[in-house]
């Protein structure tokens, strides 16, 4: 490969990583519905025919992000203590949770809005998440192994409830981390996690075998 053709890939992949930040922050700031490709093309300081020639419409743009998003999230989920750990271990675990969804802010509250959107049709990525992180976690501790199996209904009852409890608790983390409502939640939700993945009846199977990492199209 030339070193012209090298720079013009790496040029391609610039400008599209920025038309794609400049719709994440249209879509957060006017709405998924309501952003246009020309505001877009705008914030980027680009053309129209150029947001054409990466991507066919905003449907396969929010695409991207979420799926950047579900990437972004792996060495986070890779980093869970696992298979039995402290109540001290999982709310530090708990605590990089806050700090990844910190870093990734823009990502986060995309992905909060397509979960809040009442739209006919919109992409079902809330539990597109959800499914990858018991998914990872399974890969890390028998109890969300058993969770990804489904054989056990209430093992994967709890561990969706974890999850969300998980997100909720990184959430407080983002608005007021000093506030003590905020550490009790860390508290509650370690134990809870603690609780889960010590739960006897559900630690019979193996971690499971890693999974791929993908956003299914809709």
């Amino acid at each position: 490969m030339s070193r012209k053709s090298t720079l013009r890939d790496v040029q391609k992949a610039q400008t599209r990583q920025r038309l794609l930040e400049a719709a994440c922050h249209i879509f957060n700031r006017k709405g998924i519905e309501a952003a246009t490709i020309s505001d877009i093309v705008a914030r980027a300081g680009a053309s129209r025919p150029t947001f054409y020639l990466h991507f066919q419409d905003k449907r396969e743009v929010l695409h991207e992000l979420m799926s950047q998003y579900f990437t972004h999230a792996i060495p986070l989920l890779e980093r869970f203590p696992g298979p039995q750990p402290t109540v001290a271990e999982l709310k530090g675990w708990l605590c990089d949770s806050g700090s990844f969804l910190e870093k990734e802010r823009e990502l986060f509250d995309l992905l909060m809005q397509v979960i809040g959107s009442r739209e006919p049709g919109q992409p079902t990525y809330g539990l597109e998440a959800m499914t990858i992180w018991i998914q990872k976690l399974g890969e890390k501790a028998p109890a969300f192994a058993a969770a990804v199996s489904k054989q056990n209904p209430q093992a994967t009852a709890r561990a969706e409830l974890l999850i969300l409890q998980i997100a909720w608790a990184t959430i407080k983390m983002l608005r007021d981390r000093s506030d003590e409502v905020t550490e009790a939640t860390l508290e509650v939700v370690a134990v809870a996690l603690h609780e889960f993945l010590s739960d006897a009846s559900l630690g019979a199977g193996k971690p499971s075998a890693p999974a791929g990492v993908g956003v299914a199209a809709t």
